[in-house]
């Protein structure tokens, strides 16, 4: 097993503290535990993306799922600021 030092603002610790101690187990076991479900989450998502890829999915409608911000010629066609509007 590997040890992993995260900070976290102090709300989230006691948080994190309240919930060990209604389930009676250790802030570690806890906090592992969120970190096993958060990596099986995003490797899943990023598995579906992945494979919408294949299936010739936008790629814009890809990148905002992934999180990120899709450039603007992914998916708009971007007006000249010359032409006038129709």
């Amino acid at each position: 097993m590997s040890a992993v030092i995260v900070r976290v603002p102090d709300e989230n610790a006691d948080r994190l503290e309240q919930l060990a101690a209604k389930q009676d187990r250790s802030r570690a076991y806890m906090a592992a535990k969120a970190i096993e479900d958060f990596v099986a989450r995003e490797e899943r998502q990023l598995a579906e993306i992945e494979a919408g890829v294949g299936e010739g999915v936008n790629q814009a409608a890809i990148a905002v799922l992934a999180g990120s911000r899709p450039r603007a010629n992914w998916c708009w066609r971007m007006r000249p600021k010359s032409s006038p509007i129709a």
